[in-house]
């Protein structure tokens, strides 16, 4: 088997365009809309964004790499034109070069590891356009890479099926919470009257020593904690105990230049003392007695409190903002105790549904990863 750098079979095409000078609906993708192996978990337009500054451009012919922190293997083909933050690399394809067998070389374990070791940067790691050119892609005839290419897709639609049984079972669960409380006259209280107090997480250190595991924004943005969403870090200090996760807490997105996302919020299942959350999470730790977690979490998702957070947000070079003041004068619906632990009761026959999904799909994960393995040594 032939290995070729990409930068001789493929360009890193970084044209950019002014948001001023677009459609107010052209596409916007920010690394937020692109998850671990490429789905790309809906998109932005320019004026939802608020988009300020250039922007590359992309077309349904480019492999869109995610340069910054690239352990996160963000690597996507999208079926439409559009701009993409610039912590987005564009990749045009030579004709050599199959667009699907490359995005799937990319992401492999052993290429998303090696991009994570390449990158420079200690809080923010970033892989630069021209490493990215010096990688080495394994090339055979374009024919045999669109057989590869084939095989795989259609490992990876079964994981799709997987991930939209798991979306259907995660509406499900709001559904059940609108069939209980969508026509119920309920009080409203400040979210700071069921919490005992508040506080902000741990950022890693440049100059640090104490090493520890911190996690992502991603642990709390994709709708339910996902304690996988971590890195490694050092730290100054010990990160203290009321930075570690703990059951009884909520944790909320800060900030995020997506406005939809920050001030989302989730509910860990159980403590993970092994875990600190980042300065960019701000942790509230609820007062049971008065409010069900798995309730709470449901409740946040809601349009009547998203609209209050997104309204009270405040934005700082293009970063959306909450602090604890704006999170505490949050007015929550909350019924009965009783009424809160039955909705939960219900969601937890949700919940055992949706380990088992769970569990086939990490084993879906695990032979699509093994194809994809034997696949670039040539052995598929």
């Amino acid at each position: 088997m032939k290995f070729c750098s990409l930068g001789d079979i493929a360009e890193i095409d970084r044209k950019t365009a002014s948001p001023s000078s677009l459609p107010p609906s052209t596409p916007y993708l920010g690394l937020e809309h692109i998850e671990r192996g490429g789905r790309i978990i809906g998109n932005g337009t320019v004026v939802e964004a608020g988009l300020t500054s250039a922007k590359h451009l992309f077309t349904p012919d480019h492999v869109l790499f995610g340069k910054l922190r690239p352990n996160l293997g963000k690597v996507a083909t999208p079926s439409y034109s559009g701009v993409c933050s610039t912590d987005i690399l564009p990749i045009r394809p030579s004709v050599e070069l199959d667009r699907r067998y490359l995005a799937l070389f990319l992401t492999t374990p052993h290429m998303v590891d090696h991009a994570s070791s390449r990158a420079t940067g200690a809080n923010l790691p970033r892989l630069s356009p021209e490493v990215l050119k010096t990688f080495q892609v394994p090339l055979v005839s374009i024919d045999e890479q669109r057989r590869i290419a084939g095989i795989l897709d259609q490992a990876d639609a079964i994981r799709a099926k997987r991930r939209q049984l798991l979306d259907h079972l995660d509406t499900l669960t709001q559904s059940i919470f609108h069939d209980m409380f969508g026509r119920a006259d309920i009080a409203l209280h400040e979210f700071a009257s069921v919490v005992d107090f508040m506080r902000s997480g741990v950022s890693p250190s440049t100059r640090g020593n104490v090493e520890g595991t911190v996690l992502t924004l991603a642990s709390v943005t994709q709708g339910r904690f996902d304690p996988s969403a971590r890195k490694s870090a050092k730290f100054g200090a010990r990160p203290s105990e009321t930075t570690r996760i703990d059951e009884r807490d909520f944790l909320i997105c800060r900030g995020n230049g997506n406005r939809s996302l920050v001030g989302v919020g989730v509910h860990p299942s159980s403590s993970r003392h092994d875990l600190v959350f980042p300065d960019t999470v701000i942790a509230a730790r609820l007062k049971l007695d008065k409010v069900n977690a798995e309730y709470l979490e449901a409740a946040w998702k809601q349009s009547n409190i998203r609209h209050q957070i997104e309204a009270a947000a405040r934005t700082t070079n293009g970063t959306h903002k909450v602090n604890q003041a704006v999170l505490g004068a949050v007015m929550v619906p909350l019924p009965s105790m009783d009424r809160q632990r039955e909705f939960a009761a219900r969601v937890e026959q949700v919940n055992a549904q949706r380990a088992v999904v769970q569990r086939a799909l990490d084993a879906d994960n695990e032979l699509f990863e093994s194809l994809q393995a034997r696949a670039f040594r040539g052995e598929l």
